[in-house]
């Protein structure tokens, strides 16, 4: 095996096996923990194209002497993603900061600050969905995602934080306020200006100020598609139908997190292409 490749392929395979053990447990320990999964897929896939690219142009590793204390971090992170006692550990949250940061505590290099950075946006991110009051944002989600129905020929009343129809009501809990899409939207600036570089003050205010907005009616076009999934059957045991349940805590959820990080993606790139300053 020749030389470079010898020191490179641990310093790839390490992280890369971190990060898909990470992101399996969270994809397979129910609806709570699928909040927080797109947030660190989009760590992770910015992460890893600054650290590869490193490390393609990287001749010789230049060992920093903080190694020892990224191999505790590294096992550290070993440890977490190996506990099975819980369903969802929110620990899980911390493994990328653990991880991005034991690979710049590891060699001299230049991403320590850019790896700081990306780890800290999902702990930052449970802190705020789980601290941040939601009652005005609901009833703002209410109004908005009604407005939409009523656009769509639904009759529909917004009363609070709830959604009056003719055969039943939805409330817009803390959990439908879309809070989680608007804290990950503004991590996706963050990420996309470590990827990509900075932009001027004007673009970047432009970038900032879009994604709220965009996660914000990306989230009450979802409320409103709740709103026309049907109900359970009279007499059922189910709390949810099955439709419902796809849109609320399930896979279309995430779907629709994935959205709102691919249009901050596709606004981000028509900025930098722009001849507007």
């Amino acid at each position: 095996m020749p030389e470079r490749l010898r020191w490179q392929l641990p310093l790839l395979v390490l992280p890369a096996a971190i990060a898909s053990a990470q992101l399996t447990l969270l994809l397979n320990t129910g609806p709570g923990a699928g909040n927080f999964l797109v947030i660190n897929l989009l760590v992770w896939f910015c992460a890893a194209i600054l650290w590869l690219e490193y490390i393609q142009a990287l001749v010789t590793p230049a060992w920093a002497p903080t190694a020892p204390l990224a191999l505790l971090l590294l096992l550290w992170s070993v440890v977490v993603i190996s506990r099975t006692s819980t369903i969802y550990d929110p620990l899980l949250n911390a493994l990328p900061l653990a991880t991005l940061l034991a690979l710049g505590l590891l060699l001299r290099t230049p991403l320590r600050g850019s790896f700081l950075l990306l780890g800290l946006l999902p702990p930052l991110h449970y802190a705020l969905i789980n601290l941040m009051p939601t009652d005005l944002l609901a009833r703002l989600t209410a109004e908005a995602s009604a407005q939409m129905l009523w656009l769509g020929g639904v009759p529909v009343l917004a009363q609070g934080d709830q959604l009056l129809l003719q055969e039943r009501g939805i409330v817009v809990g803390a959990g439908c306020t879309g809070l989680n899409v608007i804290s990950l939207s503004l991590a996706s600036v963050v990420a996309l200006l470590l990827l990509n570089g900075p932009l001027s003050w004007r673009r970047t205010l432009v970038l900032a100020l879009a994604a709220p907005l965009v996660a914000f009616v990306v989230n009450a076009v979802r409320i409103a598609i709740l709103c026309l999934t049907p109900a359970p059957p009279p007499g059922s045991a189910l709390a949810e139908s099955t439709s419902f349940s796809f849109w609320h805590t399930g896979t279309g959820s995430m779907l629709f997190s994935l959205v709102v990080v691919l249009f901050l993606f596709l606004i981000e790139h028509r900025l930098r292409g722009s001849a507007w300053r």
